[in-house]
C-alpha cells in the first residue's frame, strides 16, 4: 500500500493534470476561448469546505472535480456529502477521479450530475489530451510521469519549434503552456516573450501566508510542512497562470505574481483581483488543512495580499543567460509595504491600481490611513476588508 505522504503528492499532481485537461476538453466541447474559462482550486463552497476544482465557462453550468485517488470508499463518501449537501448552481456537473463506481453511503444534493471516473479511465482520457502514455502512479516512475507532463506541455505551447531548452522550460514554467501557445500564435517570437528590458505599468502582486513561523513552530511532522507549501505553491501558481499572468517567484511562503507584462487592457487590473482573491480562499483551504494536522490553535491563518503597478526591469542574472532572468520594480517594493499592512484575508492595493479596477470591483474597497513605507514615502492605498463580496 503506498503511503500517505505519496498519495498525497500523487492527488496533488493529478489534481494539476486535471485543471489542465478539463479547460482544454471545455474549450475544444464549447469552440470558446481557453482564457474565457476560469479554473480555480480551493474553492470555498461553505465554511472550511472547498472544492478542489471548479471551472467556469460562459453559457455553461458549473464543473466541480474531485480528485480522491487513494481513499477508501467511506472516507469519499464523507467528504463528498458533507461538501456537496446543498446546492450551488442548477445542473452542476461533479465529477469524482479515483472511485471505483457508485460510493455507498453518498448524500449530495440532486442537483448535481455526478459522474464517478476511475483513475485509469481519467488517464486515458489524458492520455488523448496530451499525447503521452500515462500509468497508474507509482514510487519508482513518478518522476518520470512529471517529466512526461512537462515535456507534452512544452510541446503543446512551442508546436514544432519544441526543443526542451533551458529557456524553453523556464518560459512554460513562469507563463504556462495555454497563455504561452496563445502569445506564440499572436505573433511573439520566443526570444520576445520575456527579453531583458524595461516594462511600463506592470501590476504586481504579492501574497503571503499568515503566521507562518508559527505554524513551522508548532508543526512536529515535517511531512506536513513539505505538503502543506507544496500544495500553496503548486496551486498559487497554477490560480495565477490561469488569471493570465506570470509566476515571478516564490520567496519563501511568499509569492510574487506580474500582470499586464506583455501589455495592458481593460482587464488587467480586475484579472489581477480575481486571481487575488481566489487566492484567499486558497490561503484558507491550507490553513485549515495545516491547523487539522498541530495541536495549538494559530492566531492568524489564510494569506493577505499586496498589489501594486509600475514599471519594471528584467535583467539576466549570469552574462548572456536567457535561462535565468530576474525583476527589479518599485512595484514589486511597493507591493511589499501593502502587503505588510493587509490583514488576514484582506487586499490592501496602490491608488494607482484601484485606478484601474472596474466600478464594480472597486465598490469593495475603502480608503485607508496613509501608509508609512519605508525609503517610499507616504502612500495612498485602499483596502479591501476580510470577507468582502465578490463583484458580481
Amino acid at each position: 500500500m503506498p503511503s500517505e505522504p505519496f498519495l498525497r503528492e500523487c492527488r496533488l499532481m493529478l489534481e494539476e493534470l486535471a485543471s489542465n485537461f478539463f479547460r482544454q476538453q471545455l474549450a475544444q466541447r464549447t469552440q470558446l476561448d481557453p482564457r474565457s474559462i476560469r479554473v480555480r482550486q480551493e474553492v470555498r463552497l461553505a465554511h472550511e469546505t472547498f472544492a478542489d476544482l471548479r471551472l467556469d465557462a460562459p453559457g455553461e453550468p458549473p464543473l466541480f472535480v474531485e480528485v480522491k485517488y487513494g481513499y477508501p470508499r467511506e472516507r469519499i463518501a464523507h467528504h463528498l456529502s458533507r461538501k456537496y449537501s446543498t446546492p450551488v448552481a442548477p445542473r452542476s456537473r461533479l465529477i469524482v477521479i479515483g472511485a471505483e463506481g457508485d460510493v455507498p453511503g453518498l448524500a449530495i444534493d440532486p442537483s448535481f450530475e455526478i459522474e464517478h471516473w476511475s483513475l485509469a479511465h481519467f488517464l486515458r482520457q489524458a492520455e488523448e489530451a496530451y499525447g503521452v502514455t500515462l500509468h497508474e502512479p507509482a514510487p519508482e516512475t513518478m518522476h518520470e510521469f512529471r517529466s512526461m507532463l512537462d515535456r507534452a506541455k512544452g510541446r503543446q505551447a512551442f508546436g514544432d519549434g519544441w526543443v526542451g531548452s533551458d529557456f524553453q522550460s523556464m518560459l512554460v514554467w513562469q507563463f504556462g503552456h495555454h497563455q504561452l501557445r496563445q502569445l506564440l500564435q499572436a505573433g511573439a517570437g520566443e526570444e520576445e516573450v520575456l527579453a531583458p528590458g524595461l516594462y511600463r505599468n506592470v501590476v504586481a502582486m504579492l501574497v503571503d501566508l499568515c503566521s507562518f513561523s508559527a505554524y513551522v513552530r508548532d508543526t512536529r511532522d515535517d511531512e506536513v510542512i513539505r505538503h502543506c507549501l507544496s500544495a500553496f505553491y503548486a496551486k498559487s501558481r497554477y490560480a495565477i497562470l490561469n488569471a493570465g499572468g506570470m509566476l515571478l517567484q516564490f520567496v519563501g511562503d511568499e509569492v510574487i505574481g506580474l500582470f499586464g507584462l506583455r501589455g495592458r487592457d481593460e482587464r488587467t487590473c480586475d484579472a489581477a483581483l480575481e486571481c487575488a482573491i481566489d487566492l484567499l480562499d486558497l490561503g484558507d483551504s491550507i490553513s485549515n488543512e495545516w491547523q487539522r494536522n498541530i495541536d495549538r490553535v494559530q492566531a492568524a491563518h489564510g494569506v493577505h495580499v499586496g498589489i501594486a503597478t509600475g514599471d519594471l526591469q528584467i535583467l539576466a542574472l549570469q552574462p548572456f543567460s536567457r535561462a535565468r532572468l530576474g525583476a527589479v520594480s518599485e512595484a514589486i517594493n511597493l507591493g511589499s509595504r501593502l502587503l505588510s499592512a493587509a490583514g488576514p484575508s484582506e487586499i490592501v492595493v496602490s491608488n494607482s491600481f484601484f485606478k484601474g479596477l472596474s466600478v464594480e470591483s472597486q465598490r469593495a474597497f475603502g480608503p485607508t490611513e496613509p501608509i508609512e513605507a519605508k525609503n517610499l514615502g507616504r502612500i495612498n492605498a485602499w483596502r479591501r476588508p476580510a470577507g468582502a463580496p465578490a463583484a458580481s
